[in-house]
C-alpha cells in the first residue's frame, strides 16, 4: 500500500464506500482532530512558558483526549459519536481557557476564547447537520448566560495569563478561531457542490426560447433584446443537436459494448483483458473480489491490490447495496443471471459512474467454487447529458414563468394606459 493509500485510509478511519458529502464530513472532522492535536503542544508550550500551568496540563490533556477521538471513529466508524465526542473536548477546552483567564472583566472586551464557540457551531453544523449545530448553539447560549450571571454578580474570575503575555495570547486565540471558521465554510462551498451533480464540458447559452403549446402544431419563438430574426439556427438548436449527435454516438458505443457483453453473458466466456473489453469483476462465494481487470482500474481507479480480497458492496451507493447483494447472493447460490442492472459506483476520487451491469456466473459446476461475475458497462456520460437537458428544461420553464408574468403585467398597464387616454 502507497503513502496515498495510507493517508486516504488513515483521514477516511478506513471507512469505504461513503457518498461523497459524508466522506468529506468524515475527511474534515478527522483532519480538525489531527490539527488539534498537532497545536495541543504549541499551546502547552505557551501555558508553560507563561507560567499558566493549569492551562498548561488542561491543554496536553485535551491534546490526549482528542486522539482518543481519533481512535473512537476509527474502531466505531460512527461520525456522530465522534463528532459529538471531539466537540465536547474542544467545548471544554475553551469553557476552562476562557474560566482560568479572566472570563468576563468590567470594561474590557469580549474574551477571545469565547469566540471559538463559532467555531463549535459551525464544526457541529457541518459534521452533524442543523440539528446538531442547534443543540452546540443551546450549550453555547446555556455557557454564556452563566458567565453573564457570575460576572453581574462580580464573581472573581482568575486571570493566570500575565499582562505582557495576554496581547499574543489574544492574537493567537482569535486568529486559531478565525482559520478555523474560514477553513470550514470552504468545506461548506465544497460540499454544496456535491448537491448537485456536475459535468465538465461546454456550457452554451440559451438565446432562444421556444413554447410549443400542448396540443398545437403552433410555434411561438421569444428573442432577447438585440437578437433578430435572421431564421438561422439558435443555440437551442445547435445545442440539442450536438447533444443528440455526442448521445448518439454513445448509444452506438453502449449497444456495441451491449452486444459484446450479451456475448460473454450467452457463452459465460471468461473474461479476458483487451482494449475491447469493459469493466469486468468477480466476486466469490465469500462475496470478496476475486477478480479486477485493467478497465475496472481504469474506470474505477482503483488497483487491483486495493480491492481484491475486500467486499464489493462499499463501492456501491448505499441505496443500491441491499439489493445488488441480493441479486449477487442468487447467482452465487441458485446460478441465476440478469441482464440490465443500473448501478451507481462511486469511483477512487468520489465522482459518481453510472452504469449497466451484466451478472451471470462463472463456467464451474460444483457451487462451491462458482463465482459471480459483473460486467459493467458505463453510462455516466449519457446520465450526464441527461442531466445537463433536464437543467435546461428547468431553466427554460423559468424563463417561460418569467416571461409569462412580464407579459400579464404589460396587458395590465397598456390596458390601463388606454383606459387614461379615453378619459
Amino acid at each position: 500500500m502507497n503513502l496515498d493509500s495510507l493517508i486516504d485510509d488513515f483521514l477516511s478511519s478506513g471507512m469505504r464506500g461513503l457518498d461523497p458529502e459524508e466522506s468529506l464530513r468524515v475527511k474534515a472532522m478527522n483532519v480538525f482532530q489531527v490539527a488539534f492535536v498537532m497545536m495541543a503542544p504549541l499551546a502547552g508550550l505557551f501555558y508553560f512558558y507563561s507560567g499558566a500551568m493549569t492551562l498548561f496540563y488542561t491543554i496536553i490533556f485535551s491534546g490526549l483526549l482528542m486522539i482518543s477521538s481519533i481512535v473512537l471513529m476509527r474502531r466505531m466508524k460512527n461520525l456522530a459519536w465522534s463528532a459529538n465526542y471531539a466537540l465536547l473536548i474542544l467545548w471544554s477546552t475553551c469553557l476552562l481557557i476562557t474560566w482560568f483567564t479572566g472570563a468576563m472583566k468590567e470594561n474590557a472586551p469580549m474574551n477571545p476564547a469565547m469566540i471559538m464557540n463559532g467555531s463549535v457551531v459551525l464544526i457541529a453544523v457541518f459534521c452533524l447537520g442543523y440539528r446538531g449545530g442547534f443543540l452546540w448553539a443551546f450549550v453555547i447560549l446555556l455557557e454564556v448566560a452563566l458567565f453573564s450571571y457570575l460576572a453581574g454578580i462580580d464573581y472573581g474570575f482568575p486571570d493566570l495569563i500575565p499582562t505582557r503575555f495576554s496581547r499574543i495570547h489574544s492574537l493567537g486565540i482569535y486568529s486559531v478561531a478565525l482559520l478555523t471558521i474560514f477553513a470550514f465554510a470552504l468545506l461548506f462551498d465544497r460540499k454544496r457542490g456535491y448537491g448537485t451533480y456536475s459535468e465538465q464540458g461546454r456550457q452554451k447559452n440559451v438565446d432562444t426560447v421556444r413554447i410549443f403549446s400542448p396540443g398545437s402544431q403552433s410555434e411561438k419563438a421569444y428573442l432577447p433584446p438585440g437578437v433578430g430574426n435572421g431564421g438561422g439556427k439558435g443555440a437551442v438548436d445547435t445545442l440539442l443537436e450536438d447533444t443528440l449527435e455526442e448521445t448518439a454516438q454513445d448509444l452506438s458505443n453502449k449497444v456495441r459494448a451491449d452486444t459484446l457483453a450479451d456475448t460473454v453473458f450467452e457463452r459465460r466466456a471468461e473474461p479476458i483483458d483487451s482494449p475491447d473489453t469493459f469493466p469486468i469483476l468477480k466476486v466469490n462465494q465469500k462475496e470478496r473480489l476475486c477478480y479486477w481487470n485493467k478497465e475496472c482500474e481504469a474506470v474505477f481507479g482503483y488497483a487491483a491490490s486495493q480491492v481484491v480480497g475486500k467486499a464489493p458492496y462499499t463501492l456501491l451507493s448505499k441505496k443500491h447495496r441491499k439489493d445488488f447483494r441480493e441479486t449477487v447472493l442468487k447467482v452465487l447460490k441458485e446460478g441465476a443471471s440478469f441482464k440490465n442492472i443500473r448501478l451507481k459506483y462511486y469511483s477512487k476520487d468520489e465522482k459518481p459512474v453510472y452504469v449497466t451491469a451484466y451478472l451471470y456466473p462463472s463456467a464451474e459446476k460444483r457451487q462451491s467454487d462458482r463465482t459471480c461475475c459483473i460486467a459493467n458497462i458505463d453510462i455516466t456520460d449519457i446520465i450526464a447529458r441527461q442531466k445537463r437537458l433536464e437543467q435546461s428544461h428547468t431553466e427554460t420553464q423559468e424563463k417561460l414563468k418569467s416571461l409569462s408574468q412580464e407579459h400579464e403585467l404589460l396587458k395590465k398597464n397598456i390596458a390601463s394606459f388606454l383606459r387614461r387616454e379615453k378619459e
